[in-house]
C-alpha cells in the first residue's frame, strides 16, 4: 500500500512539473514574438486650399503694325528685330521723289530755307519691335507696313478656363503663376473673353502681371486657380496613408496602446504639400498614426515605436 502512495505521488510531482515547464514555453514564445519597427506622428489642423494648375502662355494682346503715310523713299530705318522703342520716338523718315527733286532747286536758289520735304513717322508706345519689312533706302507705297510694335503695357499670360470653373474666377482676382526656371509671378484677372471655344469648351482668361517683368512671348507657365479653402482641416502625411491596388479604399494604422496597431479606413479630401486632408473618421491631436512601417501591417500588429514625431507620448 505504501508503494503505490509513493509511485501515485512521484507521477502527480512529474505531472506537474511537465504542465508547469509548458506554461513557461508558451509565456516565453509570446514574450518573443516578432514586432515591427514604426514611427509615429499625429493628426494636425491645418489650412489646405484646393487648387487646380492650368497652363497658361505669356502673350502681347496689342501689337501695332507701323504704316507708311505716303509714297515715296525711306531716308531713315534705324530699327531691327527685337530692338527696344519708346513711344513718340521717330523710327521711319520718308521723302517723296516730288520732295527731293523740289528740295534740291529750292535749297540752290536759297541755301538758308533748309528745305527737305521729310516725312517723320513716331513710334505709338513703348514696346519692341516683333516684325520689321523695310530698310533704309526702300521705296514705299502709302499704307504699306513698315514694321510691327508690340505694346510693352500689353504684356501678359492667356490660359484657357474650362467652362465649369468659371465661377472661381473674378475680375481683379489674384493669380499665382510658376514660370519653368522657378519664378513665381502674381497675375490679375484683367479680361474675360466673351465666347467659347465650341471643341474644348474653355473661356480665354487673360491676366495681367502684378509687377511688370521683361519676359518673352510664348512662355508656357502654371497658372495655380483656388477651387475652395478649409481653413481647419485635420490632415496626416501622406505616407501615413495606405490604399489597396485599386485606389479606391483606405486606410491607416493607429496605436490602440504602447505595442498594438489596429487598421482604421479614412476618406480622404485636399492633398497638398505631402499632407492629406482626413475628412472621416474625426482624428484628434493625441490619436498615434504609424507613418513608417505601416506597409503590410494586419489588424492588430505588434509594433515597437522607434521614432516619435510631434511629441506625441
Amino acid at each position: 500500500m505504501k508503494i503505490k502512495i509513493i509511485v501515485l505521488l512521484s507521477v502527480t510531482v512529474l505531472l506537474t512539473y511537465g504542465c508547469g515547464a509548458k506554461d513557461k514555453e508558451s509565456a516565453s514564445s509570446e514574450d518573443q514574438k516578432p514586432t515591427t519597427p514604426v514611427t509615429l506622428t499625429t493628426p494636425e489642423i491645418t489650412s489646405m486650399e484646393d487648387e487646380v494648375t492650368l497652363n497658361a502662355t505669356s502673350v502681347y494682346i496689342l501689337k501695332t503694325d507701323i504704316k507708311a503715310t505716303i509714297n515715296g523713299y525711306l531716308v531713315k530705318s534705324g530699327i531691327q528685330l527685337g530692338d527696344k522703342v519708346r513711344k513718340g520716338e521717330i523710327l521711319f523718315r520718308i521723302q517723296t521723289k516730288e520732295a527731293k527733286s523740289l528740295g534740291n532747286e529750292v535749297n540752290k536758289l536759297d541755301p538758308t530755307f533748309h528745305f527737305t520735304g521729310l516725312n517723320n513717322i513716331l513710334c505709338p508706345a513703348n514696346g519692341f519691335v516683333v516684325m520689321s519689312n523695310h530698310q533704309k533706302g526702300d521705296y514705299v507705297q502709302e499704307g504699306e507696313i513698315l514694321a510691327t510694335i508690340s505694346d510693352k503695357n500689353s504684356f501678359g499670360f492667356v490660359l484657357n478656363l474650362p467652362y465649369e470653373l468659371n465661377g472661381i474666377l473674378s475680375i481683379n482676382k489674384e493669380i499665382s503663376i510658376n514660370l519653368p526656371d522657378g519664378k513665381k509671378l502674381i497675375g490679375i484677372v484683367n479680361k474675360i473673353m466673351p465666347e467659347l471655344d465650341s471643341v474644348s469648351q474653355t473661356q480665354r482668361v487673360f491676366l495681367k502681371l502684378k509687377q511688370p517683368a521683361n519676359l518673352p512671348e510664348n512662355i508656357i507657365a502654371k497658372a495655380v486657380l483656388v477651387k475652395s479653402e478649409i481653413k481647419q482641416a485635420v490632415t496626416l502625411p501622406k505616407q501615413a496613408i495606405l490604399s489597396d491596388d485599386n485606389q479606391a479604399t483606405f486606410w491607416v494604422m493607429k496605436l490602440i496602446n504602447n505595442t498594438t496597431a489596429v487598421r482604421v479606413n479614412i476618406k480622404k479630401g485636399i492633398e497638398k504639400a505631402g499632407r492629406v486632408q482626413i475628412t472621416e473618421p474625426l482624428f484628434s491631436g493625441r490619436d498615434r498614426i504609424i507613418t513608417t512601417g505601416n506597409y503590410g501591417l494586419a489588424d492588430t500588429a505588434k509594433v515597437s515605436v522607434q521614432k516619435t514625431n510631434n511629441q506625441v507620448q
